[in-house]
Protein backbone atom coordinates (compact mmCIF):
# COMPACT_ATOMS: atom_id res chain seq x y z
CA UNK A 1 0.00 0.00 0.00
CA UNK A 2 1.08 3.61 -1.11
CA UNK A 3 -2.15 5.34 -0.48
CA UNK A 4 -1.87 9.56 0.49
CA UNK A 5 -3.12 8.94 3.69
CA UNK A 6 -0.30 6.24 4.69
CA UNK A 7 2.37 8.02 3.35
CA UNK A 8 1.64 11.46 5.18
CA UNK A 9 1.40 9.36 8.44
CA UNK A 10 5.21 7.40 6.74
CA UNK A 11 7.59 10.63 6.47
CA UNK A 12 8.71 11.78 9.68
CA UNK A 13 10.67 15.02 10.10
CA UNK A 14 13.82 14.64 11.56
CA UNK A 15 14.79 14.51 15.56
CA UNK A 16 11.97 12.90 16.08
CA UNK A 17 13.32 10.69 18.61
CA UNK A 18 13.99 13.92 20.77
CA UNK A 19 9.97 14.16 20.65
CA UNK A 20 8.54 10.95 20.34
CA UNK A 21 9.85 8.20 23.23
CA UNK A 22 10.46 5.15 21.94
CA UNK A 23 8.79 1.96 22.28
CA UNK A 24 11.28 1.02 25.06
CA UNK A 25 10.73 4.45 27.31
CA UNK A 26 6.90 4.25 26.71
CA UNK A 27 7.49 1.07 28.32
CA UNK A 28 6.27 2.26 31.88
CA UNK A 29 2.34 2.78 31.17
CA UNK A 30 -0.39 1.59 28.47
CA UNK A 31 0.29 2.31 24.91
CA UNK A 32 0.44 1.82 21.64
CA UNK A 33 3.41 0.11 20.10
CA UNK A 34 5.72 1.72 17.52
CA UNK A 35 9.15 0.71 16.98
CA UNK A 36 12.28 2.46 18.61
CA UNK A 37 14.25 5.51 17.26
CA UNK A 38 11.18 7.30 15.63
CA UNK A 39 10.41 5.17 13.18
CA UNK A 40 6.65 4.65 12.59
CA UNK A 41 4.59 1.91 11.55
CA UNK A 42 2.87 1.87 7.88
CA UNK A 43 0.18 -0.98 6.76
CA UNK A 44 0.52 -3.81 8.94
CA UNK A 45 0.02 -7.63 8.87
CA UNK A 46 -0.06 -10.61 11.29
CA UNK A 47 1.29 -14.34 12.23
CA UNK A 48 0.09 -16.06 14.87
CA UNK A 49 1.99 -19.59 15.53
CA UNK A 50 3.25 -21.50 18.44
CA UNK A 51 1.20 -19.12 20.82
CA UNK A 52 3.37 -15.59 19.46
CA UNK A 53 1.85 -13.69 17.02
CA UNK A 54 4.35 -11.75 14.81
CA UNK A 55 3.59 -8.34 13.39
CA UNK A 56 5.24 -7.33 9.77
CA UNK A 57 4.86 -3.67 9.06
CA UNK A 58 6.02 -1.03 6.99
CA UNK A 59 8.28 1.13 8.83
CA UNK A 60 9.91 4.80 8.10
CA UNK A 61 11.88 7.38 9.71
CA UNK A 62 13.18 10.71 8.00
CA UNK A 63 14.55 10.40 4.63
CA UNK A 64 15.18 6.82 4.66
CA UNK A 65 14.11 4.79 2.27
CA UNK A 66 10.91 2.23 4.26
CA UNK A 67 11.92 -0.96 5.76
CA UNK A 68 10.05 -4.17 6.35
CA UNK A 69 9.77 -3.78 10.67
CA UNK A 70 9.05 -7.03 13.00
CA UNK A 71 7.61 -7.51 16.22
CA UNK A 72 5.85 -10.26 18.45
CA UNK A 73 3.58 -10.66 20.95
CA UNK A 74 1.64 -13.04 23.16
CA UNK A 75 -0.92 -10.85 24.19
CA UNK A 76 -1.76 -8.37 21.41
CA UNK A 77 -1.17 -5.56 23.78
CA UNK A 78 2.46 -5.54 24.25
CA UNK A 79 4.81 -6.22 21.04
CA UNK A 80 8.76 -6.76 21.36
CA UNK A 81 10.28 -5.29 18.39
CA UNK A 82 12.67 -7.98 16.44
CA UNK A 83 15.32 -7.18 14.04
CA UNK A 84 14.34 -5.60 10.34
CA UNK A 85 12.77 -8.23 8.76
CA UNK A 86 13.17 -7.31 4.79
CA UNK A 87 15.75 -3.93 3.33
CA UNK A 88 15.39 -2.45 -0.20
CA UNK A 89 17.65 -3.73 -2.19
CA UNK A 90 20.90 -1.91 -4.14
CA UNK A 91 19.80 0.95 -6.65
CA UNK A 92 18.46 -0.79 -9.93
CA UNK A 93 17.45 -4.04 -8.21
CA UNK A 94 13.60 -4.94 -8.59
CA UNK A 95 13.17 -3.60 -4.81
CA UNK A 96 15.48 -0.76 -4.96
CA UNK A 97 12.61 1.48 -3.00
CA UNK A 98 10.01 1.72 -0.22
CA UNK A 99 8.87 -1.56 0.70
CA UNK A 100 5.36 -2.12 -0.12
CA UNK A 101 2.42 -4.30 1.85
CA UNK A 102 2.38 -7.96 1.66
CA UNK A 103 1.21 -10.97 3.88
CA UNK A 104 3.04 -14.34 5.76
CA UNK A 105 1.48 -17.52 5.61
CA UNK A 106 3.57 -20.70 7.28
CA UNK A 107 3.56 -23.96 6.19
CA UNK A 108 5.33 -27.19 7.23
CA UNK A 109 7.59 -25.33 9.42
CA UNK A 110 8.88 -22.34 6.72
CA UNK A 111 7.06 -18.73 6.83
CA UNK A 112 6.39 -17.55 3.52
CA UNK A 113 6.81 -13.61 4.10
CA UNK A 114 5.55 -11.46 1.09
CA UNK A 115 5.95 -8.13 -0.04
CA UNK A 116 5.58 -5.32 -2.51
CA UNK A 117 8.68 -3.92 -4.32
CA UNK A 118 8.83 -1.38 -6.45
CA UNK A 119 11.70 -0.13 -9.00
CA UNK A 120 11.68 3.11 -10.58
CA UNK A 121 11.81 2.89 -14.40
CA UNK A 122 12.21 6.67 -15.80
CA UNK A 123 9.66 8.63 -13.96
CA UNK A 124 7.60 5.40 -13.23
CA UNK A 125 7.15 3.00 -10.18
CA UNK A 126 6.78 -0.42 -11.04
CA UNK A 127 5.41 -2.70 -8.36
CA UNK A 128 5.54 -6.41 -8.23
CA UNK A 129 5.05 -8.90 -4.96
CA UNK A 130 8.22 -10.55 -4.07
CA UNK A 131 8.95 -13.25 -1.41
CA UNK A 132 11.72 -13.93 1.48
CA UNK A 133 11.31 -16.96 3.54
CA UNK A 134 12.62 -17.72 7.00
CA UNK A 135 12.96 -21.36 9.53
CA UNK A 136 13.83 -19.25 12.52
CA UNK A 137 10.96 -16.74 12.68
CA UNK A 138 14.13 -13.57 12.51
CA UNK A 139 15.77 -14.23 9.84
CA UNK A 140 14.34 -13.82 6.09
CA UNK A 141 16.06 -14.65 3.08
CA UNK A 142 14.79 -13.27 -0.53
CA UNK A 143 13.90 -15.78 -3.32
CA UNK A 144 16.56 -15.14 -5.85
CA UNK A 145 13.74 -14.98 -8.74
CA UNK A 146 11.72 -12.29 -7.38
CA UNK A 147 9.18 -11.00 -8.34
CA UNK A 148 6.96 -13.70 -7.86
CA UNK A 149 4.03 -12.22 -9.09
CA UNK A 150 3.53 -9.25 -11.78
CA UNK A 151 0.70 -7.91 -13.62
CA UNK A 152 -0.67 -9.95 -16.50
CA UNK A 153 -0.83 -7.48 -19.19
CA UNK A 154 -3.33 -9.26 -21.35
CA UNK A 155 -5.57 -8.35 -18.63
CA UNK A 156 -3.86 -5.84 -16.33
CA UNK A 157 -1.61 -2.27 -16.72
CA UNK A 158 1.77 -3.37 -16.97
CA UNK A 159 5.24 -1.47 -16.90
CA UNK A 160 5.48 -2.72 -21.05
CA UNK A 161 2.86 -0.30 -21.96
CA UNK A 162 2.36 3.13 -22.02
CA UNK A 163 0.29 4.32 -18.28
CA UNK A 164 -3.58 4.75 -18.49
CA UNK A 165 -4.81 7.90 -20.49
CA UNK A 166 -7.03 8.76 -17.35
CA UNK A 167 -5.64 9.66 -13.85
CA UNK A 168 -5.89 7.43 -10.87
CA UNK A 169 -4.71 7.10 -7.45
CA UNK A 170 -0.60 6.96 -7.70
CA UNK A 171 -1.14 7.19 -11.48
CA UNK A 172 1.61 6.56 -13.28
CA UNK A 173 2.52 3.75 -11.30
CA UNK A 174 1.58 0.42 -11.90
CA UNK A 175 -0.43 -1.24 -9.34
CA UNK A 176 0.67 -4.38 -8.28
CA UNK A 177 0.68 -5.24 -4.36
CA UNK A 178 -0.90 -5.79 -0.92
CA UNK A 179 -1.19 -9.71 -0.95
CA UNK A 180 -3.38 -11.06 0.87
CA UNK A 181 -3.54 -15.37 0.73
CA UNK A 182 -6.10 -18.21 1.82
CA UNK A 183 -6.09 -21.79 1.87
CA UNK A 184 -7.78 -23.64 -1.64
CA UNK A 185 -9.65 -26.41 -0.26
CA UNK A 186 -9.14 -27.71 -3.56
CA UNK A 187 -5.02 -27.59 -2.82
CA UNK A 188 -3.33 -24.79 -3.10
CA UNK A 189 -3.63 -21.45 -1.94
CA UNK A 190 -5.92 -18.24 -3.27
CA UNK A 191 -3.77 -14.86 -3.47
CA UNK A 192 -5.41 -11.82 -3.81
CA UNK A 193 -3.56 -8.74 -5.54
CA UNK A 194 -4.22 -5.34 -6.16
CA UNK A 195 -4.11 -4.68 -9.59
CA UNK A 196 -6.19 -2.37 -12.34
CA UNK A 197 -7.84 -3.85 -15.01
CA UNK A 198 -7.28 -2.39 -18.88
CA UNK A 199 -10.77 -0.26 -18.49
CA UNK A 200 -11.87 3.26 -19.82
CA UNK A 201 -11.74 4.84 -16.54
CA UNK A 202 -10.03 4.56 -12.95
CA UNK A 203 -13.28 3.73 -11.41
CA UNK A 204 -13.73 0.47 -13.55
CA UNK A 205 -10.18 -0.39 -13.43
CA UNK A 206 -9.57 -0.48 -9.87
CA UNK A 207 -9.88 -4.16 -8.73
CA UNK A 208 -8.67 -7.44 -6.80
CA UNK A 209 -6.57 -10.06 -8.95
CA UNK A 210 -7.03 -13.40 -8.05
CA UNK A 211 -4.00 -15.40 -8.15
CA UNK A 212 -3.07 -19.19 -7.72
CA UNK A 213 -0.34 -21.33 -7.28
CA UNK A 214 0.38 -25.38 -5.83
CA UNK A 215 3.80 -24.47 -4.42
CA UNK A 216 3.32 -20.64 -2.99
CA UNK A 217 6.36 -19.65 -5.04
CA UNK A 218 5.12 -19.83 -8.50
CA UNK A 219 1.78 -18.29 -9.27
CA UNK A 220 -0.39 -17.70 -11.99
CA UNK A 221 -2.42 -14.22 -12.51
CA UNK A 222 -6.08 -15.00 -12.64
CA UNK A 223 -9.72 -12.88 -13.55
CA UNK A 224 -10.35 -10.23 -10.92
CA UNK A 225 -12.94 -11.53 -8.39
CA UNK A 226 -13.70 -7.78 -6.45
CA UNK A 227 -14.46 -5.03 -9.20
CA UNK A 228 -17.07 -2.98 -7.58
CA UNK A 229 -16.44 -0.05 -10.17
CA UNK A 230 -17.25 2.64 -7.92
CA UNK A 231 -14.14 3.44 -6.24
CA UNK A 232 -10.93 4.71 -7.83
CA UNK A 233 -8.60 2.28 -5.87
CA UNK A 234 -8.66 0.29 -3.23
CA UNK A 235 -5.59 -1.09 -1.12
CA UNK A 236 -5.00 -3.59 2.17
CA UNK A 237 -7.39 -6.07 1.27
CA UNK A 238 -7.58 -9.07 3.49
CA UNK A 239 -9.87 -12.20 3.06
CA UNK A 240 -10.85 -14.67 6.00
CA UNK A 241 -13.99 -17.34 6.41
CA UNK A 242 -16.12 -16.33 9.33
CA UNK A 243 -19.15 -18.93 9.52
CA UNK A 244 -20.15 -20.18 6.40
CA UNK A 245 -19.60 -16.98 4.59
CA UNK A 246 -15.84 -15.60 2.95
CA UNK A 247 -15.40 -12.13 3.69
CA UNK A 248 -13.02 -9.33 2.00
CA UNK A 249 -11.86 -6.17 3.80
CA UNK A 250 -10.53 -2.91 2.08
CA UNK A 251 -9.48 0.52 2.36
CA UNK A 252 -10.28 3.08 0.30
CA UNK A 253 -10.95 6.87 0.51
CA UNK A 254 -12.32 10.45 -0.66
CA UNK A 255 -8.61 11.66 -0.71
CA UNK A 256 -7.96 9.15 -3.66
CA UNK A 257 -9.68 11.40 -5.93
CA UNK A 258 -13.63 10.00 -5.83
CA UNK A 259 -16.84 11.83 -4.43
CA UNK A 260 -18.43 10.75 -1.72
CA UNK A 261 -19.59 6.98 -1.86
CA UNK A 262 -21.75 5.94 1.10
CA UNK A 263 -24.63 7.62 2.43
CA UNK A 264 -22.97 8.76 5.56
CA UNK A 265 -21.23 12.08 4.61
CA UNK A 266 -19.16 12.20 7.30
CA UNK A 267 -17.04 8.86 5.94
CA UNK A 268 -14.46 10.42 4.13
CA UNK A 269 -12.17 7.31 4.13
CA UNK A 270 -13.59 3.65 5.21
CA UNK A 271 -12.18 0.15 5.44
CA UNK A 272 -15.07 -1.62 3.76
CA UNK A 273 -16.72 -5.06 3.59
CA UNK A 274 -17.33 -7.61 0.73
CA UNK A 275 -18.53 -10.98 0.97
CA UNK A 276 -18.79 -14.00 -1.04
CA UNK A 277 -20.18 -17.92 -0.80
CA UNK A 278 -16.36 -19.38 -1.99
CA UNK A 279 -12.76 -17.38 -1.30
CA UNK A 280 -12.54 -17.63 -5.29
CA UNK A 281 -15.46 -14.93 -5.02
CA UNK A 282 -16.86 -12.85 -6.70
CA UNK A 283 -16.78 -10.54 -3.94
CA UNK A 284 -19.42 -8.21 -3.59
CA UNK A 285 -19.86 -4.78 -1.48
CA UNK A 286 -21.86 -4.48 1.56
CA UNK A 287 -22.98 -1.48 1.42
CA UNK A 288 -22.27 1.27 3.83
CA UNK A 289 -20.77 -1.94 5.92
CA UNK A 290 -17.35 -0.12 7.48
CA UNK A 291 -15.13 -1.88 9.94
CA UNK A 292 -13.66 1.49 10.07
CA UNK A 293 -14.45 4.57 9.33
CA UNK A 294 -13.89 8.51 9.93
CA UNK A 295 -13.22 12.14 8.24
CA UNK A 296 -10.08 12.85 7.18
CA UNK A 297 -7.43 14.84 8.42
CA UNK A 298 -6.88 16.57 11.37
CA UNK A 299 -7.78 13.78 13.89
CA UNK A 300 -6.22 11.13 12.61
CA UNK A 301 -8.14 7.75 12.78
CA UNK A 302 -7.85 4.21 11.46
CA UNK A 303 -6.07 2.82 8.29
CA UNK A 304 -4.90 -0.47 6.62
CA UNK A 305 -6.94 -2.92 8.59
CA UNK A 306 -5.81 -6.72 8.59
CA UNK A 307 -6.74 -9.40 10.79
CA UNK A 308 -5.71 -12.30 12.47
CA UNK A 309 -7.78 -15.77 13.86
CA UNK A 310 -6.59 -16.36 17.59
CA UNK A 311 -8.45 -18.99 19.50
CA UNK A 312 -11.48 -19.11 16.77
CA UNK A 313 -11.91 -15.41 17.39
CA UNK A 314 -11.22 -13.10 13.93
CA UNK A 315 -9.42 -10.28 15.57
CA UNK A 316 -8.80 -6.94 13.38
CA UNK A 317 -5.98 -4.61 14.40
CA UNK A 318 -4.91 -1.58 12.13
CA UNK A 319 -2.78 1.39 11.90
CA UNK A 320 -3.54 4.49 13.36
CA UNK A 321 -2.36 8.18 13.98
CA UNK A 322 -0.15 9.15 16.93
CA UNK A 323 0.24 12.62 15.85
CA UNK A 324 2.48 12.33 12.78
CA UNK A 325 3.78 8.66 14.26
CA UNK A 326 1.77 5.63 13.27
CA UNK A 327 1.10 2.74 15.57
CA UNK A 328 -0.51 -0.32 16.07
CA UNK A 329 -3.72 -0.35 17.19
CA UNK A 330 -5.41 -2.95 19.82
CA UNK A 331 -7.57 -5.49 18.97
CA UNK A 332 -11.34 -5.46 17.40
CA UNK A 333 -13.59 -8.76 17.24
CA UNK A 334 -15.07 -9.33 13.75
CA UNK A 335 -18.16 -10.97 14.05
CA UNK A 336 -21.30 -11.77 11.43
CA UNK A 337 -23.86 -8.85 11.60
CA UNK A 338 -27.20 -9.67 11.20
CA UNK A 339 -28.30 -9.19 7.45
CA UNK A 340 -25.36 -9.44 6.10
CA UNK A 341 -21.59 -8.48 6.37
CA UNK A 342 -19.49 -7.57 9.84
CA UNK A 343 -19.47 -5.58 12.97
CA UNK A 344 -16.61 -4.85 14.69
CA UNK A 345 -17.22 -5.43 18.36
CA UNK A 346 -14.94 -5.09 21.63
CA UNK A 347 -12.56 -7.85 22.13
CA UNK A 348 -12.61 -8.61 25.99
CA UNK A 349 -8.62 -8.93 26.14
CA UNK A 350 -7.94 -5.22 26.20
CA UNK A 351 -9.40 -5.89 29.51
CA UNK A 352 -6.02 -7.07 30.44
CA UNK A 353 -4.25 -3.32 30.30
CA UNK A 354 -6.46 -1.74 33.02
CA UNK A 355 -6.91 -2.85 36.57
CA UNK A 356 -9.67 -4.12 38.66
CA UNK A 357 -13.06 -2.29 37.33
CA UNK A 358 -14.77 0.45 39.96
CA UNK A 359 -18.51 1.10 39.64
CA UNK A 360 -20.89 3.54 40.97
CA UNK A 361 -24.91 2.87 41.63
CA UNK A 362 -27.61 4.65 39.02
CA UNK A 363 -27.69 7.70 38.43
CA UNK A 364 -30.54 9.74 36.72
CA UNK A 365 -30.10 13.36 35.07
CA UNK A 366 -32.92 15.49 34.05
CA UNK A 367 -32.10 19.09 31.58
CA UNK A 368 -34.93 21.40 30.66
CA UNK A 369 -32.05 23.28 28.24
CA UNK A 370 -28.86 23.08 27.77
CA UNK A 371 -26.48 20.34 29.55
CA UNK A 372 -27.12 18.49 33.34
CA UNK A 373 -23.51 17.52 34.27
CA UNK A 374 -22.64 14.95 37.38
CA UNK A 375 -18.91 14.70 37.91
CA UNK A 376 -18.39 10.92 39.23
CA UNK A 377 -15.98 12.26 41.90
CA UNK A 378 -15.29 8.67 43.01
CA UNK A 379 -13.04 7.76 39.43
CA UNK A 380 -9.41 8.51 39.42
CA UNK A 381 -8.15 11.43 37.23
CA UNK A 382 -4.72 11.21 36.86
CA UNK A 383 -4.24 8.09 34.72
CA UNK A 384 -2.41 8.07 31.20
CA UNK A 385 -5.34 5.77 30.15
CA UNK A 386 -9.05 5.27 31.09
CA UNK A 387 -11.98 3.27 29.91
CA UNK A 388 -15.99 4.10 30.90
CA UNK A 389 -18.95 2.45 30.52
CA UNK A 390 -21.99 2.71 31.01
CA UNK A 391 -26.01 1.56 29.86
CA UNK A 392 -28.45 4.45 28.94
CA UNK A 393 -32.05 4.85 29.35
CA UNK A 394 -33.31 7.84 27.32
CA UNK A 395 -36.06 8.98 29.67
CA UNK A 396 -37.26 11.97 27.17
CA UNK A 397 -33.87 13.34 26.57
CA UNK A 398 -32.71 14.33 23.52
CA UNK A 399 -28.53 13.25 24.36
CA UNK A 400 -26.97 11.53 26.62
CA UNK A 401 -23.08 11.44 26.60
CA UNK A 402 -20.03 10.28 28.42
CA UNK A 403 -17.29 12.60 29.44
CA UNK A 404 -13.63 11.71 30.01
CA UNK A 405 -10.99 14.73 30.97
CA UNK A 406 -13.70 16.26 32.55
CA UNK A 407 -12.89 19.73 34.36
CA UNK A 408 -14.83 20.49 36.56
CA UNK A 409 -16.86 22.68 35.27
CA UNK A 410 -19.77 22.22 33.33
CA UNK A 411 -19.60 21.98 29.74
CA UNK A 412 -17.66 25.37 29.71
CA UNK A 413 -14.21 23.74 30.44
CA UNK A 414 -11.86 21.09 28.48
CA UNK A 415 -13.59 17.83 28.43
CA UNK A 416 -14.05 15.15 25.97
CA UNK A 417 -17.94 13.84 25.39
CA UNK A 418 -18.98 11.26 23.60
CA UNK A 419 -22.32 11.41 22.60
CA UNK A 420 -25.44 10.02 21.68
CA UNK A 421 -28.19 11.69 19.76
CA UNK A 422 -31.76 10.11 19.78
CA UNK A 423 -33.12 13.29 17.84
CA UNK A 424 -30.48 13.49 15.12
CA UNK A 425 -29.51 9.60 14.81
CA UNK A 426 -26.02 10.50 15.44
CA UNK A 427 -22.72 9.56 17.58
CA UNK A 428 -20.09 12.18 18.03
CA UNK A 429 -16.60 12.45 20.23
CA UNK A 430 -17.15 16.44 20.74
CA UNK A 431 -13.99 18.43 22.14
CA UNK A 432 -15.74 21.21 25.21
CA UNK A 433 -15.99 24.28 25.61
CA UNK A 434 -16.57 24.59 21.84
CA UNK A 435 -18.79 21.32 21.36
CA UNK A 436 -18.02 20.80 17.47
CA UNK A 437 -17.95 16.87 17.04
CA UNK A 438 -13.82 15.88 16.52
CA UNK A 439 -15.36 12.67 14.83
CA UNK A 440 -19.20 12.28 13.88
CA UNK A 441 -21.46 9.35 12.65
CA UNK A 442 -25.45 8.42 11.79
CA UNK A 443 -25.96 5.89 13.46
CA UNK A 444 -29.53 4.50 15.08
CA UNK A 445 -30.25 5.53 18.60
CA UNK A 446 -33.48 3.94 19.80
CA UNK A 447 -34.61 5.77 22.70
CA UNK A 448 -37.19 3.11 23.95
CA UNK A 449 -34.44 0.22 24.52
CA UNK A 450 -30.90 0.85 26.78
CA UNK A 451 -27.93 1.24 24.43
CA UNK A 452 -24.65 0.31 26.22
CA UNK A 453 -22.00 3.37 25.94
CA UNK A 454 -18.30 2.42 26.42
CA UNK A 455 -15.28 5.04 25.65
CA UNK A 456 -11.60 4.23 25.68
CA UNK A 457 -9.05 7.27 26.27
CA UNK A 458 -5.08 6.26 25.92
CA UNK A 459 -2.51 8.83 25.05
CA UNK A 460 -4.75 11.25 23.21
CA UNK A 461 -5.63 7.94 21.46
CA UNK A 462 -9.87 7.90 21.52
CA UNK A 463 -12.39 4.78 20.91
CA UNK A 464 -16.50 5.26 21.24
CA UNK A 465 -18.14 1.84 21.20
CA UNK A 466 -22.21 2.00 20.97
CA UNK A 467 -23.92 -1.47 22.38
CA UNK A 468 -19.78 -2.49 21.97
CA UNK A 469 -19.82 -1.97 18.12
CA UNK A 470 -16.85 0.04 17.47
CA UNK A 471 -18.22 3.46 15.63
CA UNK A 472 -15.24 6.04 16.22
CA UNK A 473 -11.22 6.10 16.58
CA UNK A 474 -9.45 9.05 16.48
CA UNK A 475 -6.90 10.83 17.77
CA UNK A 476 -6.74 14.17 19.60
CA UNK A 477 -4.08 15.42 22.40
CA UNK A 478 -5.51 18.62 23.55
CA UNK A 479 -6.51 17.38 26.77
CA UNK A 480 -4.09 15.10 29.09
CA UNK A 481 -5.87 15.65 32.70
CA UNK A 482 -9.22 15.26 34.30
CA UNK A 483 -11.98 13.13 35.49
CA UNK A 484 -14.96 11.10 34.32
CA UNK A 485 -18.27 13.03 34.32
CA UNK A 486 -22.41 12.00 32.69
CA UNK A 487 -23.95 14.15 30.88
CA UNK A 488 -28.00 14.63 29.35
CA UNK A 489 -29.80 17.56 27.37
CA UNK A 490 -33.43 18.24 26.27
CA UNK A 491 -35.23 16.03 29.18
CA UNK A 492 -34.24 13.00 31.58
CA UNK A 493 -31.41 10.49 30.96
CA UNK A 494 -30.69 7.30 33.06
CA UNK A 495 -27.03 5.78 33.52
CA UNK A 496 -26.87 2.46 34.99
CA UNK A 497 -23.81 -0.53 35.15
CA UNK A 498 -21.43 2.54 35.27
CA UNK A 499 -18.25 1.30 35.27
CA UNK A 500 -14.47 2.77 35.40
CA UNK A 501 -11.02 0.67 34.19
CA UNK A 502 -8.23 2.46 35.48
CA UNK A 503 -4.58 2.50 33.70
CA UNK A 504 -2.97 -0.87 35.52
CA UNK A 505 -0.88 -0.03 37.99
Amino acid sequence: MHSNIRRREFMLGTGLSAIFPTAHQRADGINFYHPADGYSVGDTWYLHRGGTTHLFYLQRRSKEIGSLGHATSTDLLHWTEQPVAVRPGAKGSYDESDIYTGCAYEHNGTIYLYYGSNRFVGERRDEGICLATSTDGTTFTKYPSNPVIRPNPKRYYSIDEPPPTFKHHAWPLVDCRDIAIVPDTTGGWFGYVVMRRKEVDAFHSACIALCRSKDLVHWTVGDPCCTPNRFNCMEVPDVFQIGNRWYMIALTADSYGQPIRWSDPNVRHATIVFSADRPDGPFTEVRDNFVIAGHNRPYGGGNAARTVEIGGERLMLYTRSEGEVGVVSWPVKLVSRPGGGLLPIYWNGIDRAFGRPTEVARVQLHSERGWAVRPVDSFRSSDRGCMISAEVTFRGAEAAALAVRYSGRGTAGPAYLAVLDAVNSEVSLVRAPDLLPIQLRRWPIDSGRITKLRVLEVAGMLDMYVDDVLVIQCYDKSFTEGGVALLARGGAARFTSIVHRSERP
